[in-house]
């Protein structure tokens, strides 16, 4: 176990699972990637990189990789909550979503200040809902 709680915990390193660990991790966050196989996970924390799907990339000192399912979940603590995204990399399709403290998925927009406000309540209702579709659209 850590002495420290992890921002995030990517569960599959494959070439998706990966470039989101290290992308994140290159932000300073500390991030835990978690493969199946324990000699890949000890080959790719030993040799800070996932040479079968990435080779070209060095991970971050912040990146840490396990093959303990248990230990990827539970070392990534959030004290205000945090959220669980499923999705299957090939396609970008969410297969599951859950936030703690709840969030609603039909109103997904939390305006950031009163000009943020006014803009959304100016909207038509066929614009918000545009809007909200724009907001869960993976581009990737």
């Amino acid at each position: 176990m850590s002495d420290f709680a992890f921002a995030l915990s990517v569960i599959g390193a494959g070439s998706y699972g990966t470039a989101l660990a290290q992308s994140t991790a290159s932000k300073g966050l500390p991030v835990m990637l978690w493969s199946r196989n324990k000699e890949s996970a000890l080959k790719m924390q030993q040799e800070r990189t996932n040479d079968k799907y990435l080779p070209s990339v060095h991970f971050e000192d912040s990146l840490v990789v396990t093959s303990d399912l248990e230990q990827a979940i539970k070392e990534t603590k959030c004290e205000e909550g945090g959220s669980i995204i499923v999705m299957r990399p090939k396609t970008g399709e969410i297969l599951a979503m859950t936030s703690k403290p709840d969030f609603n998925l039909n109103d997904p927009f939390i305006p950031i200040d009163e000009t943020e406000l006014s803009t959304w309540d100016s909207l038509s209702s066929e614009e918000k809902v545009k809007k909200r579709n724009s907001m869960w659209r993976n581009n990737a």
